[in-house]
């Protein structure tokens, strides 16, 4: 999209601090009505950037496009850049990789240290032409001015060393390690180096990196895992919506062959060449042990694998081997649901409050725990039988 008025190159605008005093009597000039929008612009822009952060706010998923040369899809949803300004995608678009933008060498081959960066920037376009009723600056004739301004975007690919990816925001499982410099060495607060908390860090062209592209124009490949993301709020996290068995309650033995957990949304299910993985469902994120007390706690073993996600995606199923050696005992569940992520790459809100479902506390990542009774079968119909068809757990 072509823009007015480029945003991207400069810094990002002054903080303006004056509000108008208005009074009855008081000459007005367009000054004064840029200055009162810039006040309340400027001082959004600062709470969106300190108190919320600078990424992908929901939406804005990429996904290779069905027909190769239309490059990728990327869906509709809103970021917030280094300036804290809203960046909004009202609706799906399509946008061709610029291979060209990739660096060659001196045999003309792709640089391998280089990936294409899809930024999303924010851009400003002039509309509604309107006649100026007055200006000094006419002397004969109508003139007109643009009336308003449409805040826009703007879809660009830019070549980035892999190296350099930290400076845009992108995360990564490397870290900083050590012996590698100290150029993401953060001072002190205190430090007379350190940059104040109310200005502005900004990656290059303000950009908000949204996805990536390696590999080459036959067989790109597209990564999204890493953007920079904000705090998602309660809709646009995933939960577990549904357990096999009574929290706190008790299951007969015949139920207790396998444990199944439902999630609201579909689950990641990363492959992994060293077994368990780093993320996803596996016998780390997925515990069962039992016992009388905690501090007595042991694992319950599982058959052939461990635990797995069902084709659904949505479904982590637990299966327990040798069941009636758990007869009498309590059974604990824990799932690290820091390391469970949906299909947004959003961790699963998973912190199990008041023993009740959906899971949730309105934020990302927890620990979900639950635990029940192993009970021989016949005393499990007694027991439910007693119980009436109230709530029995």
């Amino acid at each position: 999209m072509n823009c007015d008025k480029d945003t991207g190159t400069g810094a990002c605008e002054p903080l303006a601090l004056e509000r108008i005093r208005y009074f009855t009597g008081r000459h007005m000039t367009s000054r004064d009505f840029t200055d009162a929008d810039a006040y309340h612009r400027t001082m959004r822009h600062l709470h969106n950037r300190v108190l919320h952060g600078v990424g992908v706010g929901c939406g804005l998923e990429v996904r290779l496009h069905p027909r190769p040369e239309c490059g990728v899809i990327v869906h509709c949803g809103l970021a917030i850049d280094c300036c804290g300004r809203e960046i909004v995608l009202r609706k799906a678009v399509s946008v061709r990789i610029d291979w060209e933008a990739w660096p060659k060498n001196a045999d003309g081959k792709p640089e391998d240290d280089y990936v294409l960066v899809l930024c999303l920037e924010y851009c400003e376009l002039h509309t509604e032409k309107v006649p100026v009723l007055y200006s000094a600056d006419a002397c004969a004739g109508h003139t007109y001015e643009e009336g308003r301004i449409r805040e826009s975007h703007a879809l660009r690919w830019r070549a980035v060393r892999v190296a350099d990816l930290g400076k845009y925001g992108w995360r990564s499982s490397k870290g900083c390690p050590p012996g590698e410099g100290d150029d993401d060495c953060k001072p002190c607060h205190d430090d007379a180096t350190a940059r104040c908390c109310i200005d502005p860090a900004c990656p290059p062209c303000h950009c908000v990196p949204i996805a990536i592209v390696r590999g080459d124009e036959d067989a790109p490949v597209l990564v999204t895992r890493g953007r920079p993301r904000l705090p998602q709020s309660q809709e646009q996290l995933t939960h577990i919506c549904w357990i096999s068995w009574p929290h706190g309650g008790a299951i007969p033995l015949s139920a207790f062959d396998k444990l199944q957990v439902r999630f609201d949304r579909p689950i990641t299910d990363p492959a992994s060449p060293v077994e368990p993985g780093p993320r996803g469902i596996n016998e780390r994120t997925f515990v069962v042990q039992y016992g009388q007390q905690r501090e007595d706690l042991d694992f319950v073993m599982f058959r052939d694998k461990g635990p797995f996600l069902l084709p659904d995606k949505r479904t982590a199923q637990f299966d327990v081997l040798r069941p009636d050696e758990y007869l009498g005992d309590t059974i604990h569940v824990t799932l690290r649901c820091d390391f469970i992520v949906d299909c947004d790459d959003n961790p699963v809100d998973g912190d199990h409050l008041r023993g009740r479902l959906p899971t949730g506390n309105g934020l990302a990542g927890g620990t979900f725990e639950s635990w029940f009774k192993v009970m021989r079968d016949d005393d499990y119909e007694q027991m439910m039988k007693a119980a009436g068809p109230g709530e029995t757990s």
